[in-house]
């Protein structure tokens, strides 16, 4: 297998880490209306909704139901009910949490579940039956990537701008 060039990877890691950024941003107030944390990225209180009244943030985690329809190995809970109960969980702690912490939280906000990542946070959510199952199911169309990001290379470039 061909070594990834460092300008490439170093594109893709800017393209992973805006795409992440946006994410959460996008996210925020969902999280807010969802456990009634002040968003991460709200620059000041008044920037925040003023809602209908808030359930404690544990409660608010424990009750959340994402309708996916995605059950690996007949599970109780969904995928997408999974891994947005996590990111519940973590959301308050965004600036505290460590990168794969970060990544669970943008992702889980918009119910987006890494399998791209061998070492992905997401891992630890389910059974490693219930995991094989997943990577399974929802296999990579492109085994190697970097012919395709050199054929599209401008293409992103012109994307980027």
């Amino acid at each position: 297998m061909r070594a990834i060039p460092k300008n490439i990877r170093r594109q893709v890691d800017q393209t992973v880490e805006a795409i992440q950024s946006s994410l959460l941003q996008r996210s925020a107030s969902e999280l807010e209306n969802i456990i009634g944390a002040p968003a991460a990225t709200s620059a000041s209180s008044s920037e925040r909704p003023s809602s209908k009244k808030k359930q404690k943030p544990s409660v608010a985690c424990n009750n959340f139901l994402e309708h996916d329809g995605i059950r690996p190995c007949d599970s109780e809970l969904s995928v997408g009910t999974k891994i947005k109960r996590e990111c519940l969980k973590k959301y308050p702690r965004y600036k505290t949490l460590d990168d794969q912490g970060k990544a669970l939280v943008a992702l889980g906000a918009n119910s987006i579940l890494d399998l791209t990542n061998p070492n992905s946070a997401h891992q630890e959510l389910f059974s490693s039956q219930e995991w094989k199952d997943l990577s399974h199911q929802f296999r990579p169309m492109f085994e190697n990537n970097t012919a395709l990001l050199e054929e599209n290379n401008s293409s992103l470039r012109e994307i980027e701008k």
